[in-house]
């Protein structure tokens, strides 16, 4: 029961750490097309939600199994 605790923090951070990289990402691509930075900056947002959604997606997945 002590490790249920650490087990969800650990869960946690590596789901918004992978979030974070995802729209990291997004804001250092260096692409063709010219784009304003706050375009960018939404864009890596939706990156980072989109991750978080689909981690959860995961984890229901997973249970189902």
């Amino acid at each position: 029961m002590r490790l249920v605790v650490p087990s969800y923090l650990i869960a946690f951070g590596y789901c918004v750490a992978d979030a974070m990289s995802a729209g990291y990402r997004v804001m250092s691509e260096d692409d063709n097309i010219k784009r304003s930075e706050e375009s960018k900056s939404v864009q890596a947002c939706i990156a980072g939600i989109d991750t978080l959604l689909w981690q959860g997606k995961r984890v229901k997945t997973r249970k189902n199994s």
